[in-house]
């Protein structure tokens, strides 16, 4: 199943993570500087319109295209967010980003292809981008590994996978690409610890959001059952991960 049919599939099931999203998209949209006033925003894999949300409270007077390539997510997008722009398609059907004064993707930038993530960067010459990467790095201040990290580890340790994007957002997370583009940039790590009730609601969770789907590619409802299946009764914590990413044409 390709990322598209995913989302297609989980649309209704998405907006119960609404708390999850909205967070995550307001601590990146704050890495905007105050004193930008962006008259047109492009929104890479828009989803369900969360963070587009957060795009309108902020920039109501700018020109908001919300991308994403779901039928379903788009639809509930509308809804959610009925000032913006929806727009079918990738950022490689995009083609060109000119004409955008800021970019942002939120929790999306990972599912980028090598050429889009190259026109992403070149395109930071001319225009703020704000992203939110995910980390592999998700212990707790006192470098604990919560349960559910340590449960999903395990999975992965005896899978195997080797998924393209994990390898690619790691260097990109790694690498100061936009630095070398003469452009100020912020960077700030945002983490957020959720109790579960068990194994099988933060196995929900993780396939829901796509984490198990950029983990496991076509094993993800399988990686699901397994996971559920190996945490033991009662609450289980598990730590999210994100760098953030701002970025501002000098």
């Amino acid at each position: 199943m390709n990322a598209h049919a995913f989302y297609d599939a989980v649309a209704e099931r998405y907006d119960a993570h609404r708390g999850f999203y909205d967070s995550l998209a307001r601590a990146l949209v704050a890495l905007v500087p105050e004193r930008l006033a962006p008259k047109r925003i492009l929104e890479i894999g828009a989803g369900t319109g969360f963070a587009t949300r957060v795009l309108v409270e902020r920039f109501p007077a700018a020109e908001i295209v919300a991308l994403e390539p779901s039928n379903a997510m788009r639809q509930r997008g509308r809804v959610a967010a009925p000032s913006a722009r929806w727009r079918a398609g990738t950022l490689a059907e995009l083609g060109s980003t000119d004409g955008f004064d800021l970019i942002v993707a939120s929790a999306a930038a990972h599912w980028l292809t090598d050429e889009e993530w190259g026109s992403l960067v070149s395109g930071a010459a001319r225009a703020a981008l704000a992203l939110a990467l995910p980390l592999t790095d998700a212990r707790t201040e006192s470098g604990a590994l919560p349960q559910g990290n340590y449960a999903l580890r395990n999975v992965v340790g005896s899978w195997r996978p080797s998924p393209t994007w994990n390898a690619a957002t790691r260097r990109r997370a790694s690498s100061r690409w936009f630095e070398a583009l003469g452009t100020d940039v912020t960077t700030a790590k945002w983490r957020l610890v959720e109790t579960y009730a068990g194994g099988a609601e933060l196995a929900e969770a993780l396939f829901v959001r796509g984490a198990l789907l950029a983990l496991f590619g076509e094993d993800a409802e399988s990686a699901r059952e397994t996971l559920a299946g190996s945490v033991g009764p009662g609450p289980v914590d598990f730590g999210w991960s994100f760098l953030l990413i701002g970025s501002v044409p000098e």
